[in-house]
């Protein structure tokens, strides 16, 4: 589980990398406004609370505090976003599809973490 949402959010940052100057700078400041860090320090807690989790040490992956529920909260903003420029209704019906994609998984997680706390 968190090896998919790591995978997501960097394959979402390898995506930001594509895009114009402008848009990537617009992309990444928004990212860390409403995830609460940078896509980098996401990308190296959620390796390490893997780890954590691959090892089985329950106690170092819970007293990470990696906030999933920030996360949740920027691929809520980012359906909101989709809503306000996507135009055509089944290509926003089909990004708002992967983005609640992402969301489930992060919820599993989530709910993963909650349990074993």
């Amino acid at each position: 589980m968190c090896r998919e949402v790591f995978n997501t959010l960097k394959e979402q940052s390898e995506g930001w990398q594509q895009r114009s100057v402008f848009e990537r700078q617009w992309v990444i400041r928004d990212f860390k406004k409403h995830a609460g860090m940078p896509v980098e320090q996401w990308l190296e807690s959620l390796q390490k609370l893997e780890q954590a989790l691959k090892e089985g040490d329950q106690t170092a992956a819970s007293q990470m505090n990696v906030p999933l529920g920030t996360l949740l909260e920027y691929y809520k903003h980012l359906q909101e976003l989709s809503r306000g420029y996507i135009k055509d209704p089944d290509k926003l019906e089909e990004s708002l599809q992967h983005i609640k994609k992402w969301e489930g998984t992060l919820l599993k997680l989530i709910k993963l973490m909650d349990v074993d706390n």
